[in-house]
């Protein structure tokens, strides 16, 4: 989660070919600790819930997904949100 500040050691960021990456905060240090294949269209958006350990994306395939976030390892996927929802043209 982000700001490292909170006591958070994990930051994420969703990619345009669909990946989840996973990744370790330590003295201003990004080092990769896993990634999963989120969508089938790119990540549209993401946020952590405020437990830290948890990422929800939201994909161009018009699909919507929580995720376990580990300090370690890959994150997997704990529910699928499945249309109707749609991914405004023009967003990220």
């Amino acid at each position: 989660c982000w700001p490292p500040a909170s006591g958070c050691s994990t930051a994420a960021v969703g990619c345009a070919n669909g990946k989840l990456l996973l990744f370790a905060v330590k003295d201003d240090a990004l080092t990769p600790t896993g990634e999963a294949t989120a969508h089938t269209a790119g990540v549209a958006a993401l946020a952590f819930h405020p437990s830290g350990d948890k990422v929800v994306t939201c994909g161009g395939d018009g699909k919507a997904k929580l995720w376990n976030a580990p300090e370690s390892g890959a994150p997997t996927l704990a529910q699928t949100y499945d249309p109707p929802f749609k991914v405004a043209p023009g967003s990220p």
